[in-house]
């Protein structure tokens, strides 16, 4: 999922996206250092699990450790609404069910639609163009 911060990104390859999802809404917009050995009874490992907690470990230490800005939950949220949307437009689904369950607009769920679809760009004609070079862009 292309919509994540880039660390979830990195996150969500390694652990899955569920677990980078739950990092983020636990300690999502908090520093927090994540030393180089994780013990069993290390706060990351309460939320992803040991063996996630030490890839994650693994993957972004030097040294001791590091200190990392985790993306807050919005961000998060955001792309759980946006996963729910493509794959409701995707499956069948009508504008309004879809607008009822992510809980938007049924303009933004047409928007989603055309993003998808390819057709969000270069809807408008040319101000400078004739008519006759605008084709059938209408």
């Amino acid at each position: 999922m292309t919509d994540l911060p880039e660390l979830l990104q990195e996150l969500a390859d390694l652990i899955g996206l569920q677990m980078a999802w739950r990092l983020a809404e636990v300690k999502g917009g908090q520093s927090v250092f994540i030393p180089k050995v994780i013990p069993e009874d290390h706060w990351l490992a309460d939320i992803v699990g040991i063996d996630n907690a030490r890839i994650v470990a693994a993957y972004l230490t030097t040294g001791a450790g590091v200190t990392v800005m985790i993306p807050k939950g919005e961000a998060v949220s955001r792309a759980k609404k946006l996963a729910l949307v493509k794959k409701m437009i995707e499956g069948g689904a009508s504008a309004n069910q879809i607008a009822a369950a992510a809980k938007i607009t049924q303009r933004h769920v047409f928007r989603q639609k055309a993003a998808l679809k390819g057709r969000l760009h270069n809807r408008q004609l040319d101000l400078f163009a004739s008519l006759d070079d605008q084709g059938d862009k209408t």
